[in-house]
């Protein structure tokens, strides 16, 4: 069954404009990597991250990011693979952060993010 927001064509318009990455930054081959999806002016070095809830998806920011990203802001929506404990978890989003080599970022997180 699908929602009414996955027949959208907003969200549709997303999905096609905006590739779901997936970056490794564990060398544990168990690890499935960051889902991420990047919108806005790729040049802006101080993005806004959203952090979904750890029952959602990294799509479910897909309104705000396609509104913010139309004003000129660059958005992540990073979903993270299983870690196991907190430590781990923040090791595993330095990682991701070094990967982009941001000068420095805006966290938005929801429920456990």
């Amino acid at each position: 069954m699908t929602s009414n927001i996955e027949n959208s064509a907003e969200y549709n318009y997303f999905r096609s404009s905006v590739p779901l990455r997936v970056i490794l930054v564990d060398s544990s081959s168990f690890s499935p990597g960051w889902k991420v999806y990047d919108c806005g002016p790729k040049h802006i070095r101080s993005p806004l991250i959203f952090l979904p809830p750890v029952s959602g998806t990294a799509d479910i920011f897909f309104q705000l990011m396609l509104n913010l990203s139309r004003k000129g802001y660059r958005t992540l929506s990073a979903e993270h693979p299983p870690y196991w404990n907190v430590q781990d978890w923040c090791e595993g989003f330095r990682k991701l952060l070094d990967h982009y080599e941001f000068e420095k970022v805006h966290l938005f997180g929801a429920s456990l993010a």
